[in-house]
């Protein structure tokens, strides 16, 4: 790490300067990112929704025998769509990265030209992505503060392996560094988003109820909510994530991060 890294891991990234740095991100690509959004979130998810809600005519029978191999198997079925929406999530966390830090650091980088990069490095992006999906999920089992504590200080591990050559518990340890000091910040704009997208739910909900597709008194989801409306509010909130984390990522690092013309050299 240069030193100009490591003085602009203690300083910079505070709310404001995340907000306004993560809403330039978007609207310098806007189309970009929320296609990107589209495909690499949504349509994943939507899927996911496909598979989980139709799981008993996929599989009848499996949740109600007894018998261990059952239950493992139960548990892959809905661990596996899981396991690659959070794949393609970090996927496109770091194109989102990948795109707007070249761009902003004056590099020749496009959408698909930075899609291509990072799909050469899927395989370290994919990990890290799962290991801090596990890794939080784990501590939030044990005791649900740690799983909090960890997700905040591993917040920035995708864009650090993206702009840096490292590897995925490298960039790990790497987001612990770099958050020190912004957890707070971390904190309270994940709450935001989380808080938005639950009140956006609520209010998709209520308006299919409202417009007679839905009745709380129908167990089953409708298929408008569980394959537009729910997908797409996901997709945005994750977009949100995404701008913010680069956000914190660039204002955190002061732009110390390799050059445009180097970047590639991390993807080749």
């Amino acid at each position: 790490m240069t030193m100009a890294a490591s003085v602009g891991a203690r300083s910079g990234g505070d709310m404001g300067d995340v907000v306004r740095r993560a809403v330039a991100l978007v609207r310098r690509h806007p189309l970009a990112f929320l296609g990107g959004g589209a495909l690499l979130v949504g349509l994943p998810r939507v899927a996911q929704q496909a598979f989980v809600l139709h799981l008993s005519k996929l599989a009848p029978g499996i949740f109600v025998r007894p018998d261990s191999s059952h239950v493992v198997l139960s548990v892959l079925l809905l661990a596996a769509p899981f396991a690659v929406t959070l794949a393609l999530t970090a996927l496109y966390s770091a194109w989102m990265c990948r795109l707007a830090l070249a761009s902003a650091a004056g590099g020749p980088a496009t959408p698909a030209s930075s899609l291509v990069e990072c799909s050469r490095r899927a395989g370290p992006i994919i990990l890290a992505g799962l290991a801090v999906a596990i890794l939080t999920l784990l501590g939030a089992v044990v005791l649900i503060v740690p799983g909090v504590f960890f997700s905040l200080a591993s917040f920035l591990t995708i864009p650090a392996l993206t702009m840096e050559e490292l590897r995925p518990f490298d960039a790990i340890r790497r987001s612990f560094d770099i958050t020190q000091g912004r957890r707070g910040t971390i904190f309270l704009l994940s709450a935001a988003i989380v808080i938005a997208e639950l009140v956006a739910t609520i209010l998709a909900e209520l308006a299919l109820v409202a417009s007679g597709h839905w009745n709380f008194g129908n167990a089953a989801i409708a298929p408008l909510f569980a394959y537009a409306l729910n997908p797409l509010i996901i997709a945005i909130s994750q977009i949100a994530f995404a701008a913010v984390a680069v956000a914190l990522y660039d204002a955190r690092t002061s732009g110390a991060y390799r050059p445009a013309t180097a970047i590639a050299d991390v993807f080749s």
